[in-house]
């Protein structure tokens, strides 16, 4: 795809929304490419925290790192994880006000937006695409932007109207590939090592475009990392310090510091040496070391993990090549398993989601190109008791991969009433029916016992269940 040139003031918008981070980028006029664009000005990340705090008395939204620091002070309402409030439907009370989730997204990226005034007040947004995990269903895309599209009507910034998309990653990647004419073969991967969970889909190219998910694991995730690492962070602080427990100042002092030695450590575990942490928040200041054994200890099952899952995939002999995006690749070790099985990476870009959803928002690919295989075409779910009423409460949602990771619900069970579960499913007309009953047989004799129910699909796209059963 060629990019025309584009006018100073014309900014096309692309906005990585995730489960925990948001990032942002734009075409640059001088080169027409995608740029990420950085809140600060250069003084911290481009990753924007997805949190939100209303001021009750000045009336007024924070976003961001703003408000991830005005959480816990007084006269605010805090609001996070505002993509699972949209998967979920969930409502918000503030002050007596009650906001969707998809209006709280609105407010979000509008305040995200007023950054332009900074860069140039006198920018014009022509369009803005909006890109969501690939999970997300697209009733929840249309959803999207129908709000959008009405809560910027309202705004300054519709006197000169502009476009709103919502896409998905995956169709982020392929506006990527194709700006930065990379779609040099018939067949590609797509690997996501994203903060959610590392996901690879195999991506056939041609008139029609064919993506269908391969892998998901949320055990290779980034969080998955980032929580072994403020473990680690957090064991050495308590040892020196003498404490079995953290309290909250201390508690948000260690997430911070992870952010800040993420990289350090994984370098220090890809190098095989100790390294050495710095905590500057307590008084007073004090250094540990982390010794190589401790980070072997935490990081190489998940290397081994990942290591596993590669040999799943073609390589490159069957003219597959790999695009790699996502934070979890800033670290060397999974491009260096890449390499050891003849992969040939095609690009590596960590921020081709928010990059390439610049670049549909100047040319958007006609939907009806891309083709997603082996996507669920019904909610699966169960029937769950809840205050006093009976509901359909939903397992793996409409619009998710087959080869998805479905979360496991934790069900409490009584023997004289529960000694079966039904597997549901309901359709877009809300009409359910049952697809599977599991007979229980718990091994103790009491009352009251609990199971957890575990839903996947296999290659042939049938329904898979697992209960287990757990100690109350």
């Amino acid at each position: 795809m060629k990019l025309s040139r584009i006018h100073e003031n014309h900014y096309y918008i692309g906005i990585d929304f995730g489960y925990h981070t948001v990032s942002m980028s734009a075409l640059d006029d001088r080169s027409n490419k995608p740029v990420m664009l950085d809140r600060t000005g250069g003084y911290g990340q481009i990753y924007v925290p997805t949190h939100m705090v209303y001021l009750t008395k000045e009336y007024t939204w924070l976003v961001g790192e703003e408000a991830t620091m005005m959480g816990a002070s007084e006269d605010t309402v805090f609001i996070d994880n505002l993509l699972t409030g949209l998967c979920e439907r969930k409502s918000y009370d503030v002050e007596g006000v009650w906001y969707e989730s998809e209006t709280l997204i609105a407010i979000y990226i509008n305040e995200l937006l007023k950054h332009l005034d900074n860069i140039n007040p006198n920018h014009i947004v022509k369009c803005l695409t909006l890109t969501l995990p690939d999970r997300v269903d697209y009733k929840i895309h249309q959803l999207l932007e129908e709000i959008l599209t009405l809560h910027f009507e309202k705004t300054k910034k519709w006197k000169n109207k502009f476009q709103i998309h919502v896409i998905t990653n995956s169709e982020a990647m392929l506006a990527f590939l194709e700006g930065y004419n990379l779609i040099v073969r018939k067949q590609c991967y797509l690997m996501d090592f994203g903060h959610e969970a590392f996901r690879v889909y195999d991506v056939h190219l041609g008139t029609h475009i064919t993506i269908s998910l391969i892998i998901e694991s949320k055990a290779l995730s980034g969080y998955v990392v980032l929580e072994k690492i403020k473990n680690l962070l957090s064991a050495a602080y308590l040892s020196h310090q003498k404490k079995h427990d953290l309290d909250e100042e201390e508690n948000r002092q260690l997430q911070d510091m992870c952010k800040i030695y993420y990289a350090y450590i994984l370098k220090a575990y890809q190098s095989k040496s100790d390294v050495k942490i710095t905590y500057r928040f307590p008084h007073p200041p004090f250094q540990i070391k982390l010794h190589v054994s401790e980070l072997i200890k935490v990081f190489e099952p998940i290397e081994s993990a990942f290591e596993k899952k590669l040999t799943k995939l073609k390589t490159n002999e069957g003219e597959y090549e790999v695009m790699v995006m996502g934070n979890g690749f800033r670290t060397l070790w999974p491009k260096y398993h890449l390499q050891e099985k003849a992969f040939s990476i095609l690009v590596e870009d960590l921020d081709a989601a928010s990059k390439g959803s610049a670049l549909w928002s100047l040319k958007p690919y006609k939907k009806k190109k891309i083709n997603h295989v082996g996507r669920l075409k019904k909610d699966y779910g169960i029937m769950i008791q809840e205050d006093g009423a009976e509901h359909f409460f939903m397992i793996a949602q409409s619009g998710s991969y087959y080869a998805s990771e479905f979360t496991p619900v934790g069900l409490v069970m009584v023997r004289d009433k529960d000694l079966n579960i039904k597997v549901l499913t309901k359709d877009i007309n809300n009409k359910i029916e049952q697809v599977a009953s599991l007979a229980l047989n718990p091994s103790t004799s009491e009352a009251i016992f609990r199971v957890t129910l575990k839903i996947e699909f296999d290659q042939d796209m049938q329904l898979v269940t697992t209960v287990l059963y757990d100690d109350l």
